[in-house]
């Protein structure tokens, strides 16, 4: 197959789930005998975070642009008038914007590599892509990176009427495929996860709590975290926690949870590490993965963490983790808000016997998610894209 993987958003110096899943994408389909190609937008130079294999064919769309430019005065002077009385208005006069600017591009684009697919990584980067694809007669299949809830606040008319017409849409999580099947009933909707890394199970013995993700006041929500283990920290005195992530260059966020520490008198066992190649070291040291987010698309960090062993505290209404965690069995999901937290946090860390019995549990609940069963889906929906939609156009 020749695929087209495809985002209207910078992948240079952007640490994410999203940029990681395309970039292993990628890699995978590469190794796996395919012609790749990988479009992205940027108006940075500068390497991916997550490289990708030098036979990998890298594009990005604004080379195409004179000066790397497509925005004119007219658009960015409307763009900020809507933006200021409607924020939806704006978004959709955005994509509509994006789309017809990016028409002729996407032509050339699609005539020069003329792929058999192409994998577009968001709702409105298929607004852009549609189209072209439409008339290059290419199948378009769009991926999802957020629950179906979410997707469907943020979502233009546009991508709803788009959406409707792709080949395919992936979701993550079974849920998301009933949300979206109500919304797009006759939609060729595919339930295929995110991959886990299938880490070896060892005993957590450091009295650690630890967070892996960006950091970000939403849907991340650190801070519930630092005022949770400030209700704890009397109590248990060898206890600490560690964040590790960023906010991709950002600061005002992570000022914030310095303060935070600050005022709890809590320096000296609250961290703040930033990013980490080594990640997996990070999880063998600890004996808690503490997950306060408001919502998840997958949760990458987290089950990461699961695989290697660690049990998970985490709230019920956060959509695709409430589906990942297994309450009593493989972590503790509570009620959201920072006593709940740290009454489920208080739980594990008083009991050791529960957090390895639940830990192991966690560790094999990941096998569902392993490598080669999620790269077989994708590669099979691909090929089943490509065949029905030959068959189509025969007929």
């Amino acid at each position: 197959m020749k695929i087209l993987i495809a985002t209207n958003k910078s992948l240079v110096g952007i640490v994410g789930g999203t940029e990681r899943v395309l970039s292993n994408f990628a890699n995978e389909m590469h190794k796996r005998g395919h012609n790749v190609y990988l479009a992205y937008c940027t108006k940075n130079d500068g390497a991916f975070c997550y490289p990708v294999d030098a036979d990998v064919k890298v594009i990005n769309l604004l080379d195409y642009f004179p000066k790397r430019r497509f925005e004119t005065p007219k658009f960015k002077i409307r763009r900020e008038i809507l933006r200021l009385f409607d924020k939806t208005k704006m978004q959709e006069f955005r994509v509509i914007w994006q789309a017809k600017a990016f028409y002729p591009v996407l032509q050339k684009l699609l005539q020069q590599v003329h792929p058999d697919v192409v994998v577009s990584a968001w709702w409105d980067t298929s607004v852009i892509f549609f189209e072209a694809c439409k008339e290059q007669k290419i199948p378009l299949i769009t991926m999802s990176h957020l629950n179906a809830e979410n997707l469907l606040h943020e979502m233009t008319d546009s991508g709803k009427r788009i959406l409707n017409q792709c080949a395919a849409v992936q979701v993550l999580m079974p849920h998301d495929k009933v949300v979206f099947l109500k919304a797009f009933p006759d939609t060729h909707l595919v339930w295929i996860p995110n991959v886990v890394p299938q880490y070896p199970f060892s005993v957590h013995k450091e009295k650690l709590l630890i967070n892996v993700s960006q950091l970000a006041k939403k849907p991340k929500r650190q801070h519930l975290l630092i005022e949770a283990f400030s209700r704890l920290a009397g109590q248990f005195p060898d206890w600490t926690v560690e964040f590790w992530g960023d906010e991709n260059g950002k600061c005002k966020y992570t000022n914030e949870l310095k303060e935070l520490i600050c005022k709890y008198h809590l320096e000296d066992r609250v961290k703040l590490y930033g990013r980490t190649d080594d990640v997996l070291s990070v999880y063998r040291r600890a004996s808690i993965f503490a997950f306060p987010s408001a919502y998840e698309g997958f949760g990458l960090a987290m089950t990461e963490a699961m695989s290697a062993g660690l049990p998970v505290v985490a709230y019920h209404s956060c959509p695709a983790v409430n589906e990942l965690v297994r309450d009593g069995e493989t972590g503790l999901l509570v009620d959201d808000g920072v006593d709940a937290l740290a009454e489920g946090l208080k739980k594990l860390m008083e009991n050791q016997e529960l957090r390895e019995r639940m830990g192991r549990v966690a560790h094999e609940s990941m096998k569902e998610f392993a490598p080669e069963k999620i790269w077989d889906q994708w590669e099979a929906l691909m090929q089943d894209v490509i065949a029905k939609h030959k068959a189509k156009r025969e007929h």
